[in-house]
C-alpha cells in the first residue's frame, strides 16, 4: 500500500506514450516471433508428411501443398498410367517445396493460417492404415513430430 511499485511511474504525465510504445514493441515482438514459430513448424511438416506418406508411384506422397489464407482444395485425382503419375509427382513436390520455402521466408502471423492439404482421394485411406509401408494415424505422427523438432530448438 504505502510501498512505490513499478507501476506508480506509469500514471505521471508524460509516461502514457512510453507505456503504448513499449506495449506496440512487446506486440511486434510477439507477433514476429510466432510468425518464426509457424514457418519453421511449416516447413518442417513439409519435410515430415511426404517422407511419412506411403509411396507407390508418388502422387500421393508429392501432394502435400502449403497454403496461406485457406486450404488448398482441388482434387488429385491419379493419373491412370503410372509412368505419367511419376512423372507429374516430381514436378507436384518440387513446386510445392519452392512454395514452402517461400512461405517460411515471408510468412506474418496477420497474413491467416497455414494450410497444409493432401487432396488426393485415397489418402485419408492411408492415413487409416491401409497400406503397409505407414502406420495408421501417420499424418497426426508427422504433425507432432514436426512440431516437437521446432520446439527443440
Amino acid at each position: 500500500m504505502g510501498a512505490k511499485d513499478d507501476f506508480d511511474d506509469l500514471s505521471k504525465k508524460g509516461q502514457t506514450g512510453r507505456v503504448l510504445k513499449n506495449t506496440k514493441q512487446v506486440q511486434a515482438i510477439l507477433e514476429g516471433a510466432s510468425s518464426e514459430v509457424v514457418r519453421r513448424i511449416q516447413l518442417r511438416a513439409m519435410q515430415t508428411l511426404p517422407s511419412a506418406t506411403p509411396v507407390d508411384t508418388g502422387h500421393a506422397r508429392s501432394a502435400w501443398t502449403p497454403n496461406v489464407g485457406s486450404p488448398v482444395v482441388d482434387r488429385l485425382d491419379r493419373p491412370s498410367d503410372a509412368k505419367a503419375a511419376r512423372g507429374a509427382a516430381s514436378g507436384r513436390a518440387a513446386a510445392n517445396r519452392a512454395k514452402a520455402e517461400g512461405i517460411a521466408r515471408s510468412y506474418l502471423l496477420r497474413q491467416g493460417k497455414v494450410f497444409i492439404s493432401n487432396n488426393v482421394p485415397y489418402v485419408v485411406f492411408l492415413d487409416q492404415g491401409s497400406s503397409a509401408q505407414a502406420p495408421a494415424n501417420f499424418v497426426e505422427r508427422a504433425l507432432t513430430a514436426a512440431i516437437l523438432s521446432v520446439g527443440t530448438r
